[in-house]
Order: C-alpha cells, then sequence, then structure tokens
C-alpha cells in the first residue's frame, strides 16, 4: 500500500515538473527584438449566416503556431526549451521535435486580406470588405480578420447552350445551379467541368 502511495506521489511530482517546466518557458525567446509572435488568427464574419470563418482558414497566408487541445503550444514551447548554442546536439534535437515561432509580417496580413476579398468575390459577395484588427501584448500579436460580406449576388437566370441535343438533354437533367441561388462561382467552376 506504502509503494502504491509513493507511485502515485511521484508519478504526481513528475507531471507537476513537466508542466511547470513547460509552463516556464517563454515562447517569445526566439522572437528577434523589435518583433511580434504571432500568438492568434481569428475570422469573424459579420452578420451572415450563409458563411463560416472556419471555411476562409485556408486563404490565410500567416497562421499561428499549432496547438495541441486547443490552446497549449506544445511543440513551440519545446523549440523555446532549446539553449542558444546550436552546435550542441541536445539542442539540435529539441528544436527538430518543436516548432519555430511564427514571426507577424504586415505583408502577409495584406495578402491574407487581398485573398479573403477575392474569396468574398467567389462567393458573391461582390462588394464585401475585411477589416483587420491588430492586439498586441508582451511580444506577441492577436490578428482577427473581420469579413463584411454586404448584399450577395444571385442567380437569376442559368441556361446551358449545347449544340449536340443528347449531350444537351443529359447535362441539363443534373444540374445543381438553380434561378434565386447565391453566386457561387466555385459552383459554377464545378458545374462547367
Amino acid at each position: 500500500m506504502i509503494k502504491k502511495l509513493q507511485t502515485t506521489v511521484k508519478t504526481i511530482a513528475m507531471v507537476l515538473f513537466v508542466i511547470i517546466a513547460f509552463g516556464s518557458c517563454s515562447t517569445t525567446k526566439y522572437v528577434p527584438e523589435g518583433q511580434y509572435l504571432l500568438n492568434k488568427t481569428k475570422i469573424e464574419i459579420d452578420s451572415c449566416k450563409n458563411l463560416s470563418g472556419s471555411s476562409f482558414k485556408s486563404y490565410l497566408r500567416q497562421k499561428e503556431n499549432s496547438e495541441v487541445f486547443g490552446f497549449w503550444k506544445l511543440e513551440l514551447q519545446l523549440y523555446s526549451l532549446s539553449g542558444r548554442d546550436s552546435s550542441k546536439w541536445i539542442n539540435r534535437i529539441i528544436r527538430r521535435m518543436g516548432e519555430e515561432p511564427e514571426i507577424y509580417d504586415d505583408d502577409l496580413t495584406v495578402q491574407s486580406v487581398r485573398q479573403l476579398e477575392k474569396a468574398l468575390e467567389n462567393k458573391g459577395y461582390y462588394e464585401g470588405t475585411v477589416d483587420t484588427t491588430i492586439k498586441i501584448k508582451k511580444r506577441r500579436v492577436s490578428l482577427t480578420y473581420k469579413l463584411i460580406p454586404r448584399t450577395p449576388y444571385t442567380i437569376q437566370f442559368y441556361g446551358i447552350d449545347i449544340p449536340h441535343d443528347t449531350l444537351r438533354l443529359a447535362t441539363t437533367r443534373r444540374t445543381g445551379i438553380k434561378q434565386g441561388m447565391l453566386f457561387d462561382s466555385d459552383q459554377l467552376n464545378t458545374e462547367r467541368e
């Protein structure tokens, strides 16, 4: 009974040591002076139920470091555990296991805004805009892209002009494009193919 209790206490102590060791690592250790760690990117959509922020994540040119359990940047903390001397084998191994810090870049933010605006256009929101909010705290940047879609364009008329009768009949039966649908260039391209 006492051995089991000792083993449990040792296990708890080891887990607490690991948590404290990882928690004490500064994730900005390898962020150069005058620059910032991209800590969080978020996409918000202003008053539109047809769009979801997650469907636009692929258009971002810069994303934060990966997370475990949705909040713990384990790989970044591993990288930060390494020493500055890259000639030591242990530092090289720890860096390979970890992930370099993602440094915030203004130019990539501008490119992301352009890509998000084009994505809105592809979904039929031609007058849509994208605003960015940047919050800096302790050498970390939290970046929010707010998509403002405005009024979408819809399909007023859709017709297929194929001169060959057999192909025209086969094509019109399987069309997924209907009058009154939201204009979506991705869906139109799929239909064309």
